[in-house]
């Protein structure tokens, strides 16, 4: 019957002796229940511990990306819940973070006053590094791991631009210390280590900086307003809507002036010329000799240069009352861009400090928002 329902006769055979060796008992609906359920909650289990290591990962990647590089995700959550926090992690020495969580042991051997020895590691004991080293080496490699993580948490909770190429670098020098045990080839020093990461950062640096460039040079850039620009564009549109106002007043002005033209009656005036002015007529004197008529005619003569110059005089008389008029007409209108001038600079004055002070307000504002934002960060 089995042969007929498995094609498989490895298994056939497997079942044979699994029943010669089994009661013979059958499972009963309860018993498959229990089964079931507990299988579902272990699979569920699993599921959870993986989504669990998932978002540790995550979290420990954005928060000490060193840390978890150089000793891992586990044990460099572990030792920051034990300190509380990574700034407080970070305040520690490496002597300090080397014995954290073996607390008990470490009083345990302060009260024996010598009769047992000072614990050598505590939570970092669950590294990989302490695991691959000999007995006689593990304290000397926990003292070495404590420093490097040490410093690493110092790296985490104080850099601009948190990377993980310290921690890389860490742990490769930790690496050479086991090394460094059992075939003695000294590992590199932490300045040329560190030296070498910090160009490597420059150079990434530098690399952005580049691409930014060719991306801006092929995209538009969208310039962002800052205070001064808000205030330029606040100031432009003040000048240029009392200018409006004072061009519809003028309007205003001269359409009041036309139709109180059109109203009033229209009243003609005579110009007074030198031509409407005429001499008086003389009396005609009676003829006489030749002579005499000789004589008048000469008279008339001298008698006409005499009536010209009055009409000159009148005339330049006129000329000066006009450019007298447009003199005092020109220095009115002078005073009066004078006066729209200072209005004009009192008025951008006030303005000026009024946004200066708007400034000043946003930018306490921001402070008080980064200190907040710092002091949440370190708690």
């Amino acid at each position: 019957e089995l042969t007929n329902t498995s094609n498989d006769p490895m298994l056939v055979a497997s079942i044979i002796e699994a029943a010669k060796s089994s009661m013979g008992s059958d499972i009963s609906a309860i018993d498959i229940l229990n089964i079931r359920t507990f299988a579902k909650r272990v699979a569920n289990l699993y599921q959870f511990r993986s989504s669990l290591h998932q978002y540790l990962c995550s979290r420990m990647e954005s928060c000490a990306p060193n840390l978890t590089a150089l000793i891992g995700e586990q044990v460099g959550a572990r030792l920051i819940s034990k300190a509380g926090s990574l700034v407080k992690l970070a305040k520690y020495p490496a002597s300090t973070l080397q014995i954290l969580g073996a607390e008990k042991a470490l009083f345990r051997a302060l009260k024996s006053r010598g009769k047992c020895n000072t614990p050598k590691y505590g939570l970092i004991f669950n590294s990989s590094f302490i695991t691959r080293a000999l007995a006689k080496n593990k304290g000397r490699i926990s003292r070495y791991l404590a420093n490097k993580a040490a410093m690493a948490c110092r790296l985490d909770c104080f850099l601009d631009n948190p990377t993980n190429k310290y921690g890389l670098a860490f742990k490769e020098q930790v690496e050479q210390r086991l090394q460094f045990f059992k075939t003695g080839k000294l590992p590199e020093t932490n300045s040329s280590i560190m030296g070498k990461v910090r160009k490597g950062i420059d150079e990434d640096e530098d690399e952005d900086e580049d691409m930014q460039d060719l991306d801006s040079k092929q995209a538009k850039p969208v310039k962002t307003k800052t205070g001064k620009d808000q205030f330029r564009l606040f100031f432009f549109f003040f000048v240029f809507s009392q200018k409006r106002s004072r061009e519809e007043d003028e309007e205003e002005d001269e359409e009041e002036e036309e139709e109180e033209k059109t109203t009033a009656p229209p009243t003609k005036k005579r110009k007074v010329t030198s031509e409407s002015v005429k001499p008086a007529a003389k009396p005609k004197k009676p003829p006489m000799d030749e002579d005499v008529s000789s004589g008048s005619q000469s008279d008339d003569e001298a008698e006409e240069p005499k009536q010209t110059k009055p009409k000159q005089a009148a005339k330049n008389e006129k000329h000066k009352k006009e450019s007298s008029e447009e003199e005092e007409e020109d220095e009115e209108s002078e005073e009066e861009d004078d006066n729209e001038e200072k209005l004009r600079k009192e008025m951008e004055e006030k303005l000026r400090k009024e946004m200066e002070e708007k400034l000043k307000l946003e930018m306490q504002k921001l402070t008080g928002k980064k200190k907040e934002t710092k002091k949440k960060k370190k708690q």
